[in-house]
């Protein structure tokens, strides 16, 4: 799995989550997950339902800018990318048919060949 689907399934779980503090936050607030996460950080503000469901909306907007930010720039590397192989190939297929004979030419369509080159 790609760091941006392991992203965006954590992202996902945020939601859901979040969805299910929302719908019923006694039960999360009673859950060992919670209970262990309260302990493991020391967390005392989050014994309450509206502190609980605050901090993980928060945490849940966090993660999904932070996972949108990474999907932008793994976008614009790809287009990037693509870009630049595409520059590549119409430079030599343009230097390819400017050092052919003339004789050549004649005998083309020229609109064929700027397709070719575009």
């Amino acid at each position: 799995m790609s760091f941006a689907g392991l992203l965006e399934t954590i992202a996902l779980g945020a939601v859901a989550f979040f969805a299910s503090i929302v719908t019923d936050p006694d039960v999360v607030l009673n859950s060992r997950y919670v209970s262990f996460a309260k302990h493991f950080i020391n967390a005392d503000f989050l014994n309450s339902a509206k502190n609980l469901i605050l901090v993980s909306g928060v945490i849940m907007l966090v993660l999904i800018a932070f996972k949108n930010g990474v999907k932008a720039i793994v976008t614009y590397w790809m287009a990037r990318f693509g870009v630049g192989i595409e520059a590549y190939f119409g430079s030599e297929l343009l230097k390819g048919f400017l050092t052919l004979p003339y004789k050549w030419h004649l005998t083309c369509n020229t609109a064929d060949l700027v397709n070719a080159v575009n």
